[in-house]
């Protein structure tokens, strides 16, 4: 990340903190707009709740996977109650594939494929991949939440959010991206030990579209695409972004 990045990381995390009352959950760095995932617009209807997150920070996978859970038994305790859900990963630098899926298995009432992943299989031939595995997600034995989702991205959503937002395009209904194009960097990495002091690391992976296209490169582009970070939007402590989804979600009730 360029040093102009991180600031303007810092800045967007103060501005969003300013919209948003932190949840304090080990391990998952989230946030909602209340307990219940609502607010009060001015005209007395609710909006629809705010999780932001931002990654994961501590413990292993299995630590993590748990706190996820219980952040999401947390948001989803009342999913009646849920007008809309946001999804804010404009600031998450990735982690775990598989709790995207976690997460995605929470907001369905069907399966559904994510996407399919192959890799590479022959060091003499690039073109040759393994057969394609179908990554499915599975609704949840647990509270789940099936309303309107918007998830908000931004050139700083990497990795793991960028696979996450990948799982969450196969959802119906549909989930509305909002913002910036993602950063573009999906693939699982192939680690080769050279020499005691050489190590080299290699992506080997594409995750498939049903088209069987990538967004490798140019990144997962929004549906409605928003200022995000900007020094005109942070000097006035204005998100787009956010206000856009809410206006969306809001009107499709």
């Amino acid at each position: 990340m360029t040093r102009r990045a991180m600031g303007r990381a810092a800045a967007a995390t103060a501005v969003a903190l300013a919209t948003a009352v932190a949840v304090a959950v080990p391990g998952v760095a989230a946030t909602q707009d209340d307990a219940q995932g609502n607010t009060q617009d001015r005209r007395g209807g609710s909006l629809p709740g705010v999780w932001r997150m931002d990654g994961y920070a501590t413990g292993g996978f299995q630590q993590q996977a748990k706190e996820l859970d219980k952040a999401l038994d947390a948001l989803l305790a009342d999913p009646d109650r849920l007008n809309g859900l946001v999804i804010d990963v404009r600031l998450n630098g990735g982690g775990s594939d598989a709790l995207g899926q976690q997460i995605a298995a929470r907001l369905t009432d069907r399966p559904y494929v994510a996407y399919r992943k192959v890799a590479r299989n022959d060091p003499a031939d690039p073109a040759k991949f393994t057969r394609p595995q179908p990554i499915v997600v599975r609704p949840a034995n647990a509270e789940r939440f099936t309303g309107p989702v918007a998830v908000l991205t931004s050139s700083l959503s990497i990795s793991a959010a960028e696979t996450f937002t990948q799982t969450l395009m196969g959802r119906s209904p549909h989930v509305v991206r909002i913002g910036e194009n993602t950063q573009g960097v999906f693939s699982d990495v192939l680690i080769k030990t050279l020499s005691p002091d050489l190590l080299v690391v290699l992506p080997n992976e594409k995750y498939l579209t049903p088209d069987g296209s990538t967004f490798d490169g140019p990144g997962i582009p929004p549906d409605l695409r928003t200022p995000v970070f900007t020094d005109e939007e942070l000097a006035a402590l204005r998100d787009s972004a956010l206000s856009a989804a809410r206006r969306v979600l809001t009107e499709d009730r």
